[in-house]
Protein backbone atom coordinates (compact mmCIF):
# COMPACT_ATOMS: atom_id res chain seq x y z
CA UNK A 1 0.00 0.00 0.00
CA UNK A 2 2.95 2.61 0.86
CA UNK A 3 4.22 1.75 -2.79
CA UNK A 4 1.18 2.42 -4.33
CA UNK A 5 1.21 5.67 -2.40
CA UNK A 6 4.41 6.14 -3.59
CA UNK A 7 3.59 5.23 -7.67
CA UNK A 8 0.94 7.80 -7.66
CA UNK A 9 2.94 11.02 -6.66
CA UNK A 10 5.32 9.75 -9.08
CA UNK A 11 2.57 9.95 -11.44
CA UNK A 12 1.11 12.88 -10.40
CA UNK A 13 4.07 14.96 -10.71
CA UNK A 14 4.71 13.38 -13.97
CA UNK A 15 2.38 16.09 -14.89
CA UNK A 16 3.07 19.48 -15.12
CA UNK A 17 -0.70 20.58 -14.28
CA UNK A 18 -1.13 18.27 -11.18
CA UNK A 19 2.42 18.60 -9.98
CA UNK A 20 2.60 22.02 -8.30
CA UNK A 21 -1.26 21.62 -6.91
CA UNK A 22 0.57 17.81 -5.01
CA UNK A 23 3.63 20.05 -3.48
CA UNK A 24 0.81 22.45 -2.16
CA UNK A 25 -0.77 19.99 -0.53
CA UNK A 26 2.40 20.04 1.93
CA UNK A 27 3.12 23.14 2.23
CA UNK A 28 5.53 23.09 -0.66
CA UNK A 29 6.81 25.81 -3.26
CA UNK A 30 6.20 24.45 -6.77
CA UNK A 31 9.38 25.22 -7.76
CA UNK A 32 10.74 22.32 -4.79
CA UNK A 33 13.24 20.38 -6.59
CA UNK A 34 11.49 17.08 -7.05
CA UNK A 35 14.12 14.87 -5.54
CA UNK A 36 13.54 16.42 -2.74
CA UNK A 37 10.19 16.24 -2.01
CA UNK A 38 10.13 12.36 -2.77
CA UNK A 39 13.22 12.44 -0.24
CA UNK A 40 10.23 14.46 2.21
CA UNK A 41 7.66 11.86 1.14
CA UNK A 42 10.27 8.91 2.47
CA UNK A 43 10.87 10.41 5.46
CA UNK A 44 6.73 10.99 6.07
CA UNK A 45 6.43 7.95 6.04
CA UNK A 46 9.78 5.97 7.38
CA UNK A 47 10.10 8.46 10.15
CA UNK A 48 6.58 7.27 12.17
CA UNK A 49 8.10 3.92 12.14
CA UNK A 50 11.57 4.95 13.28
CA UNK A 51 10.17 6.75 16.10
CA UNK A 52 8.03 3.96 17.36
CA UNK A 53 4.93 5.00 15.81
CA UNK A 54 4.36 1.83 13.67
CA UNK A 55 0.77 1.49 14.61
CA UNK A 56 -0.39 4.59 13.65
CA UNK A 57 1.22 4.42 10.04
CA UNK A 58 -0.33 0.77 9.41
CA UNK A 59 -3.61 1.72 10.84
CA UNK A 60 -3.92 5.01 8.09
CA UNK A 61 -2.55 2.77 5.37
CA UNK A 62 -5.20 -0.22 6.06
CA UNK A 63 -7.79 2.81 6.22
CA UNK A 64 -6.86 3.52 2.65
CA UNK A 65 -9.06 0.63 1.34
CA UNK A 66 -12.02 2.24 3.30
CA UNK A 67 -14.21 5.28 2.82
CA UNK A 68 -15.70 7.29 5.44
CA UNK A 69 -18.03 4.79 6.80
CA UNK A 70 -15.91 1.97 6.50
CA UNK A 71 -16.92 0.03 3.53
CA UNK A 72 -15.68 0.51 0.14
CA UNK A 73 -16.05 -0.65 -3.53
CA UNK A 74 -12.62 -1.26 -5.82
CA UNK A 75 -9.46 0.40 -4.56
CA UNK A 76 -8.87 4.01 -4.20
CA UNK A 77 -7.53 6.25 -7.06
CA UNK A 78 -4.19 7.71 -7.72
CA UNK A 79 -5.92 11.28 -6.31
CA UNK A 80 -7.35 9.72 -2.98
CA UNK A 81 -4.02 8.33 -2.24
CA UNK A 82 -2.32 11.46 -2.68
CA UNK A 83 -5.05 13.58 -0.70
CA UNK A 84 -5.02 11.47 2.23
CA UNK A 85 -1.66 10.77 2.82
CA UNK A 86 -1.10 14.73 2.32
CA UNK A 87 -3.50 14.84 5.36
CA UNK A 88 -1.79 12.22 7.52
CA UNK A 89 1.32 13.67 7.12
CA UNK A 90 0.25 16.98 8.04
CA UNK A 91 -2.14 15.85 11.08
CA UNK A 92 0.66 13.60 12.26
CA UNK A 93 3.79 16.25 11.64
CA UNK A 94 2.28 19.73 11.17
CA UNK A 95 1.96 21.35 8.18
CA UNK A 96 5.47 23.06 8.20
CA UNK A 97 7.25 19.27 7.96
CA UNK A 98 7.21 19.24 4.15
CA UNK A 99 7.86 22.89 3.81
CA UNK A 100 10.60 23.43 6.05
CA UNK A 101 14.13 23.95 4.63
CA UNK A 102 15.42 20.54 6.04
CA UNK A 103 14.16 18.89 2.89
CA UNK A 104 14.21 21.89 0.37
CA UNK A 105 17.90 22.40 -0.99
CA UNK A 106 17.24 25.43 -1.89
CA UNK A 107 16.39 27.16 1.56
CA UNK A 108 18.59 24.46 3.53
CA UNK A 109 21.95 26.06 1.12
CA UNK A 110 20.73 29.87 2.18
CA UNK A 111 22.12 30.15 5.73
CA UNK A 112 19.87 33.34 5.89
CA UNK A 113 17.27 31.22 5.90
CA UNK A 114 18.10 27.44 7.49
CA UNK A 115 18.47 26.80 10.88
CA UNK A 116 21.42 25.13 12.30
CA UNK A 117 20.06 22.06 13.16
CA UNK A 118 18.67 21.59 9.26
CA UNK A 119 22.05 22.03 7.58
CA UNK A 120 23.82 20.13 10.52
CA UNK A 121 23.10 16.50 9.81
CA UNK A 122 23.43 17.16 5.90
CA UNK A 123 26.96 18.34 6.55
CA UNK A 124 27.47 15.39 8.77
CA UNK A 125 26.13 12.79 5.50
CA UNK A 126 27.96 14.82 2.96
CA UNK A 127 31.70 15.59 4.53
CA UNK A 128 31.82 12.20 6.70
CA UNK A 129 29.71 9.65 7.18
CA UNK A 130 27.15 9.20 3.82
CA UNK A 131 24.40 7.86 5.42
CA UNK A 132 22.38 8.22 2.03
CA UNK A 133 19.16 6.54 2.06
CA UNK A 134 18.44 5.52 -1.66
CA UNK A 135 15.77 3.57 -3.64
CA UNK A 136 17.20 -0.07 -3.86
CA UNK A 137 17.07 -1.69 -7.19
CA UNK A 138 14.11 -2.22 -8.91
CA UNK A 139 12.30 -5.84 -8.75
CA UNK A 140 12.95 -8.67 -6.14
CA UNK A 141 10.03 -10.96 -4.37
CA UNK A 142 8.75 -7.83 -2.21
CA UNK A 143 7.71 -6.03 -6.00
CA UNK A 144 10.09 -2.85 -5.74
CA UNK A 145 11.16 0.21 -3.46
CA UNK A 146 9.14 2.08 -0.99
CA UNK A 147 11.07 5.10 -1.99
CA UNK A 148 10.66 7.19 -4.82
CA UNK A 149 13.08 5.85 -8.01
CA UNK A 150 14.31 9.37 -8.27
CA UNK A 151 16.28 9.23 -4.41
CA UNK A 152 19.33 7.76 -5.64
CA UNK A 153 22.85 8.14 -5.19
CA UNK A 154 23.30 10.67 -7.66
CA UNK A 155 20.66 12.94 -6.19
CA UNK A 156 22.51 12.67 -2.34
CA UNK A 157 25.65 13.96 -4.15
CA UNK A 158 23.74 16.23 -6.15
CA UNK A 159 21.82 17.87 -3.00
CA UNK A 160 25.65 17.92 -1.08
CA UNK A 161 26.85 20.27 -3.80
CA UNK A 162 23.76 22.39 -4.12
CA UNK A 163 23.68 23.42 -0.09
CA UNK A 164 27.13 23.04 0.61
CA UNK A 165 28.97 24.12 -3.02
CA UNK A 166 31.13 22.32 -4.85
CA UNK A 167 33.97 22.49 -2.17
CA UNK A 168 32.00 19.80 -0.32
CA UNK A 169 33.65 17.17 -2.02
CA UNK A 170 32.26 13.54 -1.23
CA UNK A 171 31.76 11.78 2.18
CA UNK A 172 35.01 10.75 3.52
CA UNK A 173 33.58 7.55 5.00
CA UNK A 174 36.58 5.31 4.90
CA UNK A 175 38.37 7.82 6.69
CA UNK A 176 36.09 8.35 8.98
CA UNK A 177 35.65 4.70 9.74
CA UNK A 178 39.26 4.17 10.48
CA UNK A 179 39.56 7.11 12.83
CA UNK A 180 36.77 5.79 14.72
CA UNK A 181 36.69 2.15 14.58
CA UNK A 182 33.73 1.72 12.09
CA UNK A 183 31.85 -1.28 13.31
CA UNK A 184 34.05 -1.86 15.71
CA UNK A 185 34.67 1.47 17.56
CA UNK A 186 38.00 2.85 19.63
CA UNK A 187 36.51 3.91 22.32
CA UNK A 188 35.56 3.01 26.14
CA UNK A 189 33.05 4.62 28.86
CA UNK A 190 30.36 3.92 25.85
CA UNK A 191 27.08 2.78 26.20
CA UNK A 192 25.00 1.59 23.66
CA UNK A 193 21.46 1.37 23.33
CA UNK A 194 19.21 -0.08 20.55
CA UNK A 195 15.74 -0.76 19.80
CA UNK A 196 13.96 -3.11 17.18
CA UNK A 197 11.62 -0.51 15.05
CA UNK A 198 14.54 1.55 14.63
CA UNK A 199 16.00 1.26 11.21
CA UNK A 200 19.55 3.23 12.21
CA UNK A 201 19.96 0.27 14.36
CA UNK A 202 21.91 -0.77 11.30
CA UNK A 203 24.32 1.81 11.92
CA UNK A 204 25.05 0.96 15.48
CA UNK A 205 27.51 -1.31 17.16
CA UNK A 206 25.30 -5.17 16.60
CA UNK A 207 26.72 -6.69 19.89
CA UNK A 208 28.67 -6.05 22.82
CA UNK A 209 32.38 -6.67 22.28
CA UNK A 210 33.81 -5.59 25.66
CA UNK A 211 32.83 -4.40 29.15
CA UNK A 212 33.77 -1.12 28.16
CA UNK A 213 31.24 -0.61 25.40
CA UNK A 214 27.98 -1.97 26.91
CA UNK A 215 25.15 -2.58 24.50
CA UNK A 216 21.54 -3.47 25.06
CA UNK A 217 18.55 -3.85 21.92
CA UNK A 218 15.08 -3.66 23.52
CA UNK A 219 12.81 -5.45 21.45
CA UNK A 220 8.84 -4.75 21.26
CA UNK A 221 6.50 -3.54 19.62
CA UNK A 222 6.90 0.69 18.81
CA UNK A 223 10.55 0.65 19.93
CA UNK A 224 11.63 3.30 18.44
CA UNK A 225 14.34 5.84 18.07
CA UNK A 226 16.04 7.47 21.25
CA UNK A 227 13.04 5.84 23.07
CA UNK A 228 15.19 5.66 26.37
CA UNK A 229 15.53 9.29 26.17
CA UNK A 230 11.89 9.98 26.78
CA UNK A 231 10.65 10.67 30.30
CA UNK A 232 9.62 7.45 31.84
CA UNK A 233 6.00 6.12 32.56
CA UNK A 234 4.30 3.50 34.25
CA UNK A 235 3.33 1.74 30.29
CA UNK A 236 7.33 1.52 29.87
CA UNK A 237 8.14 -1.93 28.12
CA UNK A 238 10.27 -3.99 30.66
CA UNK A 239 13.15 -4.10 28.09
CA UNK A 240 12.78 -0.64 27.85
CA UNK A 241 12.64 0.20 31.54
CA UNK A 242 16.09 -2.58 31.48
CA UNK A 243 18.07 -0.44 29.19
CA UNK A 244 17.15 2.64 31.18
CA UNK A 245 18.27 1.09 34.36
CA UNK A 246 22.00 -0.64 33.05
Amino acid sequence: RLRNVTNAFEDALSVPAAACVTKRLFGCDCEMWDADFFYMLADAAAMVNQYGRKEELCSFLEGLEEDEEGGREGSPSEFELVWRFANFTNRYYGPKFGASCFYDSRCAGDVSKATLNERSWRWQKCSELAYFQVAPQEGGEEGGSLRSRQVTLEYHLEQCRRIFGEGVGEPRGEEINARFGGARPKATRVFYSDFSDDPWQAASVLSEEDAEQPFELAVYDGAGHCSDLHEPTEEDHPDLVKVRER
